[in-house]
């Protein structure tokens, strides 16, 4: 019998998580709650980035403070 080898370097070593929002409802919650949601929003983005790249990207420091100051997050997202 022959033995197919499975390729593994196109598989992530880390799962990448899922988050998927319609860019509608953020910016709608976003208002909501006075920006905190955007905050929060930032930070589970940044996740998703820093899983994606391998690296960290973006800090968590960095994401809550460009959830805070709309020309900061344009800068990083």
């Amino acid at each position: 019998m022959e033995e197919i080898a499975q390729e593994t370097w196109n598989t992530p070593r880390k799962p990448i998580p899922v988050f998927k929002v319609d860019p509608v409802l953020v910016l709608i919650f976003g208002f909501l709650t006075c920006g905190l949601y955007l905050i929060y929003w930032n930070i589970k983005v940044a996740e998703v980035f820093n899983a994606v790249s391998e690296r960290e990207v973006i800090s968590q420091p960095i994401a809550i403070f460009a959830g805070c100051c709309y020309p900061v997050n344009i800068y990083f997202i």
